[in-house]
């Protein structure tokens, strides 16, 4: 107890203990009753290595509609929309380049699905879910005491990698508040909210089958043109690597062959095993990292 609370002053409020004792076995043992700061004190006991981290959840991007009109309440809606995926510990793409991506999203609606430009600008940064969202409000109404209104938050959750839906949503929720503004702003968060509970779930619940048989890796291999051999060999080469369970070329063209590994262990392992084995064929001693972050990896023979 002492080292938990050394360590996390201001995270546990206050305790009381409830029994303490020692064991026939020398342990002593103290059951407390204490209020804390959940979400901050459960990271302390990751770093104090007394509880382990919890699943490799998928990385998360979080973006408007491109085809809609961008809502004043947008931004409460998004702010719920994060705090509900952190709060479960979901890593996200920066919330704060939300409006450059919407505009570069808009920019692609003459040239491809919604479904393709949310995939690829989400593999543009290294997400495996894009969550798409809108939000529409109607009038509020004053009952006599406060003002009242409704808000509808629609979202579509789109895998990455093949740019398939993974479940849909579509919430219409109430809001109270002293100004019309304020009363359409807590509809807004509460929308927001009940459409999270819904995309959490079936995220989560996708991800334990997909991952089943090994995380999914995407690597990217930079080669000269006409490199064909140097390709074949460099998939060869990643295929004999001890736990990885399959590879597939996603596209290949212009010097830039994409793949899709599964692989059962950690990123840095994957990539110290990629450079060692790589590193052992003269073909590759020019082999080299551009970019490793997460499960997206970069590698460069030019």
């Amino acid at each position: 107890m002492e080292k938990i609370h050394t360590h996390s002053t201001g995270y546990i409020k206050n305790f009381s203990i409830i029994k303490e004792g020692q064991d026939e076995d020398g342990k002593y043992r103290v059951t407390i009753h204490a209020v804390t700061q959940k979400g901050v004190l459960r990271n302390t006991l990751i770093r104090l290595g007394l509880i382990q981290q919890m699943v490799d959840y998928p990385r998360i991007m979080i973006l408007p509609f491109p085809d809609k009109v961008t809502h004043p309440l947008t931004g409460t809606a998004e702010a719920t929309l994060v705090q509900q995926f952190t709060d479960r510990y979901f890593e996200l793409v920066d919330p704060a380049k939300s409006k450059q991506l919407h505009n570069e999203a808009k920019d692609l609606l003459e040239v491809d699905t919604i479904n393709n430009i949310a995939a690829r600008i989400g593999l543009q940064h290294q997400a495996e879910i894009v969550i798409l969202y809108s939000v529409e409000t109607g009038a509020s109404e004053f009952d006599g005491m406060m003002e009242t209104g409704t808000a509808t938050m629609t979202t579509r959750a789109i895998v990455t990698t093949t740019a398939q839906i993974l479940t849909a949503d579509n919430k219409t929720s109430p809001g109270l508040g002293k100004t019309p503004e304020l009363a359409l702003a807590t509809a807004s968060g509460n929308a927001a909210q009940s459409c999270s509970e819904k995309l959490i779930s079936s995220i989560i619940s996708w991800w334990d089958n997909y991952t089943a048989n090994g995380l999914p890796y995407i690597i990217t291999l930079k080669t000269p043109p006409k490199a064909d051999r140097l390709i074949i060999l460099f998939q060869q080469n990643m295929e004999s690597i001890p736990g990885v369970v399959s590879l597939s070329e996603r596209n290949s063209g212009g010097g830039i062959t994409e793949m899709m590994l599964k692989y059962k262990g950690k990123s840095a392992d994957l990539k110290r095993a990629v450079l060692s084995t790589m590193f052992k064929h003269a073909s590759f001693k020019d082999l080299y990292t551009v970019l490793a972050k997460g499960r997206f990896m970069v590698f460069s023979i030019l």
